[in-house]
């Protein structure tokens, strides 16, 4: 026998086990470990049972088709042909398609659905609407002859029979579920409830499946109005579930959810009463105290300005009372210049008539060609005289004018201080009888100065509400 080189007998090997067709379409059970995934896409790892083990690779482009993220210790099975690796005869598994042990095809496009949905942000809470406290519509997506719908019905009217209940027939499994459902939710978002329930009973994961379809999921996702998904019973979980704003355990707890009882609106009711009513209870003692505050505050204010008012009154009483004599002394003075000015103007037309005189009886003793002169020369004075006469009773009658209005003048500035001094009067007297008190002697005789008083006697005091008596013991005086 010739011998044949180590390459040789590999690629042999090689291509004896490519031959078999049972190697080249094996499905292998095995838990994973010693994985590795390389930059390049590719998949390195160890599938091993309780007593051996063997190599496998996942290649790029297969391993972008794996619905799922492949962890060390999954248990998987593993569609694959077996061959070598010619440079060292090295035995592995060359893998297709790997799904989890024990799980369909279906679960692993939901899992798979369900994680990239998730990554996506569909699920987020942050985008989740808030489901209506007491909604008085509701739009139903069911089938109209199972359990389901029978259900939700008879929770809804038994807790509270005044919501109004919209029910769009659909078909909840089959071909034409999806449509039904995509256009139940169009007709919803063109003819918006409340809150919308989509529900329907349990059964199996085929039964269910519709609920976990991509378009359905991100229609949902998209919906205006608050949605409710109640779908099989509490153990299921499809991806409406996830994308919706409330998933409900079951068709009868969504019913619950979606309504409140009567008793419980009536709760409801008397308790938003009784925190309204606190809250009226508080509001009105606050203002209450804030108008006493305010009250208290005006009050204050008013005392002080009819203080400060009394204050300037009795200043003003003592610059009046001060003034007075100077008033009177003011009067005096001008009648004494008026009384002295026509004396001097009697005076005046007095020497003025003895000068007259005196020169007529020149005139007398004169001889008649001196009188004939003095005629001439008492002609022109008889005309200086008229002249003078003119003007002493032209300045007559501008001092008689002069006079009136001086007089005038005078009554009219005496007659206005006398006005002001004596209504200043009037309201010190009345402000002094009101409110300050009176000081008299034992004989009743009133006392406005501190010099009538004597050491050692004894004055009353009267004040608006009473008298008292009260015993001089020192006397100052101010300068």
């Amino acid at each position: 026998m010739k011998a044949i080189k180590v390459s040789e007998l590999n690629k042999y090997i090689k291509k004896y086990i490519a031959m078999d067709y049972l190697l080249n379409d094996l499905l292998v059970q095995g838990e994973i470990s010693s994985l590795k995934k390389h930059s390049n896409g590719n998949i390195y790892l160890t599938l091993k049972d309780e007593k051996a083990s063997i190599d496998a690779i996942i290649y790029s482009k297969d391993a972008r088709e794996i619905k799922f993220d492949i962890n060390e210790g999954d248990k998987v099975e593993a569609k694959a042909s077996l061959s070598i690796y010619e440079k060292n005869a090295r035995l592995s598994l060359y893998i297709r398609d790997i799904r989890l042990q024990g799980l369909g095809e279906l679960y692993e496009k939901f899992l798979y659905l369900k994680d990239s949905l998730d990554k996506e942000g569909l699920f987020s809470q942050d985008h989740k609407k808030q489901i209506p406290f007491y909604p008085r519509s509701i739009g139903l997506i069911t089938s109209p002859t199972g359990a389901a719908v029978k259900d939700f019905l008879s929770i809804l009217k038994r807790r509270n029979d005044s919501i109004d209940v919209n029910l769009y027939p659909v078909n909840v499994q089959g071909v034409n579920a999806k449509d039904d459902i995509l256009k139940a939710l169009e007709y919803f978002s063109n003819n918006p409830e409340d809150v919308v329930v989509l529900t329907r009973g349990g059964g199996s994961l085929e039964d269910l499946f519709v609920f976990n379809d991509e378009e359905l999921a991100r229609t949902i996702y998209n919906f205006k109005t608050p949605i409710i998904s109640a779908i099989g019973h509490e153990v299921d979980y499809v991806i409406s579930d996830f994308v919706s704003d409330l998933r409900a355990p079951t068709p009868s707890a969504a019913a619950e959810l979606v309504s409140m009882s009567k008793d419980d609106l009536n709760n409801s009711l008397f308790l938003l009463s009784s925190r309204m009513n606190a809250r009226i209870d508080n509001k009105l003692n606050e203002s209450k105290s804030d108008l006493e505050d305010i009250y208290i505050r005006l009050n204050n204010s008013l005392l002080d300005k009819i203080k400060n008012y009394r204050l300037d009154l009795i200043k003003k009483s003592r610059t009046i009372y001060i003034n007075k004599p100077n008033l009177n002394d003011q009067r005096l003075s001008l009648e004494k210049n008026l009384l002295e000015l026509k004396q001097a103007l009697k005076v005046k037309l007095i020497l003025k008539k003895v000068e007259l005189d005196n020169l007529i009886e020149k005139m007398d003793s004169l001889s008649p060609e001196n009188k004939q002169r003095v005629s001439l020369e008492d002609s022109l004075n008889s005309l200086m005289k008229i002249k003078l006469d003119k003007r002493i009773k032209s300045k007559r009658s501008e001092l008689n004018f002069a006079k009136k209005r001086l007089d005038y003048s005078l009554n009219s500035l005496v007659n206005s201080n006398k006005k002001n001094l004596f209504k200043s009067y009037d309201s010190l007297v009345k402000f002094k009888t009101e409110n300050m008190p009176i000081v008299e002697n034992m004989d009743k005789e009133e006392i406005i100065s501190v010099k009538s008083l004597d050491k050692g006697k004894k004055v009353k005091l009267s004040f608006k509400d009473g008298s008292a008596r009260l015993l001089v013991e020192d006397i100052e005086l101010r300068s």
